[in-house]
């Protein structure tokens, strides 16, 4: 019986992924790839029924020479497999199939070239990788798309600001819908959504700047308020108080009114 060593072990391996029950011919028939290491060629092909006189009944056909060709042209304890092997076992056993891997062109002696696949343990672990990379980048296009796509709806949906300016004097702070926005100088201008505010300037000096203004969309207005005290009204003039008068104009008033 084969020693049971890493050489016979691979064998057994490559045998089992291909034929199944690997443990039996590597090491229960003397005579197979363990004992007598041998290349094993695989073909898919018509074969005919036929007997030879010395050796008895059998079989012949392009499936067999082909299968024999592969078998000569492997190194011994590996198997060839030709593309038309390859493509009935993934028919019909697709996880098989992926075992294999391509193992170049061999040109035979009649100079028809042959595709061939051999066990390959690295395949089905590369074709998973390529397929995790293909769905990991084919989620990032869509999440991409949708990125992109909702950048371009926002940007259509996007409704310009008004502008605002102040050309306040001496200083003031800015409250707009009742909120502190900063103090001008040094803010000069605020960008507000289009619709109705309530503007007020505060100067902890004089009364407050008030006002109520309806905004359209990329609207651009400027207040302008300079900060004084109220002047007080002017005094009215007054009239001259008449003289005091005296003796003799009373006496000359008594004589007008008598008709003197």
């Amino acid at each position: 019986m084969p020693q049971v060593n890493p050489v016979n072990e691979q064998i057994r391996q490559r045998v089992q992924a291909c034929l199944g029950r690997g443990y039996d011919y590597t090491y229960l028939y003397p005579g197979t790839a363990a004992a007598l290491p041998i290349g094993i060629g695989g073909n898919h092909g018509p074969v005919t029924p036929a007997t030879d006189a010395l050796r008895g009944g059998g079989l012949t056909g392009d499936g067999l020479a082909t299968g024999m060709i592969l078998a000569g042209a492997a190194q011994p304890g590996r198997f060839l497999l030709s593309r038309a092997f390859y493509e009935a076992l993934r028919a019909v056993a697709p996880s098989r199939a992926q075992a294999l891997g391509a193992a170049g062109v061999f040109t035979d002696r009649n100079v028809r070239t042959h595709e061939l696949f051999a066990l390959d343990p690295q395949a089905a672990p590369a074709r998973r990788r390529r397929l995790i990379a293909a769905g990991t980048l084919a989620v990032i296009g869509i999440l991409g798309l949708g990125f992109a796509a909702r950048s371009v709806v926002q940007a259509l949906l996007v409704v310009p600001p008004a502008i605002v300016k102040f050309a306040i004097k001496p200083d003031g702070e800015i409250y707009v819908d009742g909120i502190l926005k900063g103090n001008t100088p040094p803010l000069t201008s605020l960008e507000l959504k289009p619709g109705p505010h309530s503007i007020e300037v505060r100067n902890t000096t004089f009364p407050p700047l008030r006002l109520e203004i309806n905004l359209a969309s990329a609207e651009e207005t400027t207040i302008k308020h300079t900060f004084e005290r109220p002047r007080a009204p002017a005094r009215a003039a007054r009239k001259p108080e008449p003289a005091e008068k005296s003796v003799g104009d009373h006496f000359r008033e008594l004589g007008r009114k008598m008709g003197f």
